[in-house]
C-alpha cells in the first residue's frame, strides 16, 4: 500500500507486485522491467549517501566502466541517518578525475589513485578473495555484495541472479558480473551505510544451507580460467583454486560441528569427493599447501568417524 502511494505521487516510481520468490527472483523481476541505462541495488535496511548515484555515474562516465563500486561504512542496528553526520568533500575526487582524463589509454587501464582505482577483470575477481588495505579494509565484502555497485544495465543480458538458491546469491554472481563488465572502477568513498544486524543472513550461525558456497567457488574457479584463457598457471587461477580447497576444508569442519547423523555423513562424503576432484585438476600449489590437503584426505580416510 505504501509503495503504491509513492508511485501515485511520483511518476518515476513504478511498483511491481509478485509472490515472494526470494531475493534473486525479486531482483530479476526488477531487471526485466528496468528501462534506465544504469541499475543499482540497495538493501532495505541500509542508507545511501544522497550523492552516491551522482558520484558513481560521474566515475562511470570518466572511466568508461560498466561497473562502478563504492566503499562502505559499517553502522549499528539502531543507526539513524543524518546528512549532518555524513559530510562529504568531493573536491579531491573531481581533481583526481581531471588528472585521470589527462592520462593516456594504458595508464588509465591500471590507474591507482587516492580515491579512484581501475581494475581489469582478473584484478576485480582477486578482490573477491584477497584483502588489500591499500584499497579498503572492506574491499572483499564490498566487491562480493550486489549492493555497492552501479551497473550498466547491458551487463544483465549475460548474467542474472540464481533463483534456485536462497543463500550466497551475491557470491554466485559477483565474479560473473565483473567478467561481463570487463573489469570495474572502485571509488574509495564510504557512500553506502551498511547496517549490521543480529541474526541477519550474513551474521547468523552456520547451517547446511551455507554449503552452496562450494558451488560459488566452483563457478568462480571456472570464471578465473575463462578470464585468463584457461591458463592454469596464472596467479588468479591458482589463488582461487587454493581458496576453493580452503573453503571445502572449512565447511567440512563446520559440518562436523553442526550437523548430525546421516545428513552429516552424506555432506562430508560429498565434500571429500569434491576435494579429491579439485586436487585432480593438477593446478600447481606450493608444496606445503598441497601436502596439507593430501595429508588431510589420508587422515580422514583412516579416521572416518573423527569429528574435526
Amino acid at each position: 500500500r505504501l509503495c503504491d502511494l509513492y508511485a501515485a505521487a511520483h511518476a518515476k516510481i513504478r511498483v511491481i507486485h509478485q509472490k515472494n520468490g526470494g531475493l534473486s527472483a525479486a531482483r530479476n523481476t526488477g531487471l526485466r522491467n528496468a528501462k534506465g541505462e544504469y541499475v543499482f541495488f540497495a538493501d532495505s535496511d541500509d542508507c545511501l549517501h544522497p550523492r552516491l548515484l551522482e558520484i558513481a555515474e560521474a566515475c562511470a562516465g570518466h572511466t568508461k566502466a560498466r561497473l562502478v563500486q563504492v566503499d562502505i561504512r559499517h553502522v549499528a542496528e539502531d543507526f539513524v541517518f543524518s546528512p549532518e553526520a555524513w559530510p562529504l568533500d568531493l573536491n579531491d575526487l573531481w581533481e583526481e578525475l581531471a588528472r585521470y582524463d589527462a592520462l593516456d589509454g594504458e595508464e588509465k587501464k591500471r590507474y591507482r589513485g587516492e580515491h579512484l582505482f581501475c581494475f581489469d577483470a582478473a584484478e576485480g575477481v582477486y578482490n573477491l578473495d584477497k584483502d588489500n588495505q591499500r584499497y579498503s579494509p572492506d574491499i572483499r565484502l564490498s566487491t562480493t555484495v550486489a549492493w555497492t555497485k552501479l551497473y550498466r544495465r547491458e551487463i544483465f543480458s549475460r548474467v542474472m541472479f540464481p533463483e534456485s538458491i536462497r543463500l550466497h546469491e551475491d557470491q554466485m554472481t559477483a565474479h560473473r558480473f565483473i567478467q561481463a563488465a570487463g573489469g570495474m572502477t572502485f571509488v574509495r568513498y564510504p557512500l553506502y551505510e551498511y547496517r549490521t544486524r543480529k541474526n541477519s543472513l550474513i551474521t547468523d550461525g552456520w547451517s547446511a544451507k551455507r554449503l552452496t558456497i562450494l558451488d560459488c567457488y566452483a563457478d568462480r574457479l571456472k570464471t578465473a580460467k575463462e578470464i585468463t584463457g584457461f591458463a592454469s598457471e596464472s596467479g588468479l587461477v591458482r589463488y582461487i583454486y587454493y581458496r576453493y580447497l580452503v573453503c571445502i576444508f572449512q565447511n567440512f569442519r563446520m559440518a562436523g560441528l553442526h550437523m548430525e547423523g546421516k545428513e552429516r555423513e552424506t555432506a562430508r562424503e560429498e565434500m571429500l569427493a569434491r576435494m579429491r576432484a579439485v586436487l585432480r585438476e593438477g593446478i600447481r600449489l606450493p608444496l606445503v599447501k598441497r601436502l596439507f590437503f593430501g595429508i588431510f584426505l589420508l587422515f580422514v580416510f583412516k579416521n572416518s568417524n573423527l569429528l574435526l
